[in-house]
C-alpha cells in the first residue's frame, strides 16, 4: 500500500489475512495512528510507516502485536511520544525514528520496550543526551543519534 494517499491506517482492510507478516504505507499522507490500529493483525512482525505526514501516535497505537520486531516511523512529524505508546509490545527489537521533529530524548516512552537491539533517533533536533536515557535499554547493540543538534553528553 505504498505510495497512496491514504490518510489513516486502513484498520478495516485489516481484519482478512490472519497471516500477514510485513505492512507497508510508505510513502502516504497518514496524520494520526490511533489506538489498536494494527489490533486485527496480532501477527504482524514488521510495520513500515515511513514518509508519511504522521504527528499524532494514540496510546496502544501498536497494541496487541505479540510478534512485532520492527517499527519504520522514519520521515514523519512526530515531536512526542506518550508512555502508553509502546505499551505491551515487549519482542520489538528495532525501532525507526529518524527525520523527525523530536527536541528531546523519548526516555519514558521508550521504557516500555525493554528487548530494543536497534534504535535510530538521527536527524532530529535533540539537543542533550544523558547517558540514563538508556538505562532501561540493556539490550541495545545499535544507538544512532546522527544528525542532531546535541551539544552535550551527560
Amino acid at each position: 500500500m505504498d505510495g497512496n494517499s491514504l490518510t489513516e491506517v486502513p484498520t478495516n482492510a485489516l481484519n482478512g489475512p490472519s497471516a500477514l507478516r510485513v505492512f507497508s504505507l510508505r510513502n502516504n499522507l497518514i496524520r494520526i495512528v490511533k489506538s489498536d490500529a494494527f489490533a486485527a493483525q496480532s501477527q504482524l512482525e514488521k510495520i513500515d510507516l515511513r514518509h508519511n505526514r504522521i504527528n499524532q501516535l494514540e496510546g496502544n497505537a501498536f497494541a496487541q502485536l505479540e510478534k512485532i520486531k520492527e517499527i519504520y516511523l522514519a520521515g514523519n512529524r512526530i515531536g512526542h511520544i506518550n508512555s502508553d505508546v509502546f505499551a505491551g509490545i515487549g519482542t520489538l527489537q528495532k525501532l525507526d525514528l529518524a527525520e523527525n521533529f523530536f527536541d528531546s530524548f523519548p526516555v519514558v516512552a521508550l521504557r516500555e520496550i525493554q528487548n530494543i537491539k536497534v534504535l535510530n533517533i538521527s536527524s532530529n533536533m535533540i539537543k542533550q543526551f544523558d547517558s540514563t536515557h538508556l538505562q532501561s535499554l540493556k539490550l541495545l547493540q545499535i544507538l544512532d543519534v546522527s544528525r542532531n543538534d546535541i551539544a552535550s553528553i551527560s
